[in-house]
């Protein structure tokens, strides 16, 4: 999902995974990582491996592993200000559950700080004005503000039509499924979700 000209836009998804930099050796039992990002102290690697688990890597700009800083399974990182937000979770077998962790990135070392339970596994996010971001998760919508509170927008069931995508149009978010797109109006006094699907 993306939005072009005005219009917002849907497409087939396919799932791709980041390449690993040069230099960097990770295990065959870790396979490929979900997420890649570079701060200014350093590589991080984010896996996610469904039931089988996942971790967030700490490596050295020489390749050397300098830390595991999670093993969770780690759905995005976000740039921000002062690092990443950490999206992690899994939904699997009746089990639902989702984190929103700060990374502190010093410059030379990497610190976990604050974190948030989203309440189910997130799926799919945009960054807002103001340093929010707006997080489609396995249960619906929810807000991630910058201080780290959570707020609920939408709690519907999503969870057999696994959102992959979102895209913000004012206040009209889009979710894009397997098979659909969730139309969501935020900015009335009530949130209201409309199915849109292929004609």
């Amino acid at each position: 999902m993306f939005v072009r000209d005005g219009a917002v836009c849907a497409e087939d998804y396919r799932e791709t995974s980041p390449k690993v930099p040069a230099g960097i050796s990770v295990s065959q039992q870790l396979g490929l990582p979900r997420v890649v990002q570079r701060g200014r102290s350093g590589l991080l690697l984010g896996f996610n491996h469904g039931e089988w688990g996942g971790a967030l890597l700490w490596y050295a700009d020489d390749g050397a592993l300098k830390q595991k800083l999670l093993e969770e399974n780690i759905v995005e990182l976000l740039p921000t200000a002062t690092g990443f937000t950490i999206f992690a979770g899994l939904s699997h077998l009746g089990s639902d559950t989702g984190s929103a962790k700060e990374l502190v990135d010093s410059g030379s070392l990497y610190r976990l700080g604050r974190s948030a339970d989203l309440g189910s596994a997130p799926r799919a996010m945009v960054t807002e004005q103001g340093g929010s971001v707006l997080v489609a998760t396995m249960a619906g919508l929810v807000r991630l503000r910058a201080d780290f509170r959570i707020e609920p927008l939408l709690r519907t069931r999503w969870g057999m039509l696994y959102p992959v995508s979102l895209a913000v149009d004012g206040s009209t978010a889009y979710v894009g499924m397997r098979g659909i797109v969730a139309e969501v109006r935020l900015g009335a006094d009530r949130v209201t979700e409309t199915w849109l699907s292929p004609t």
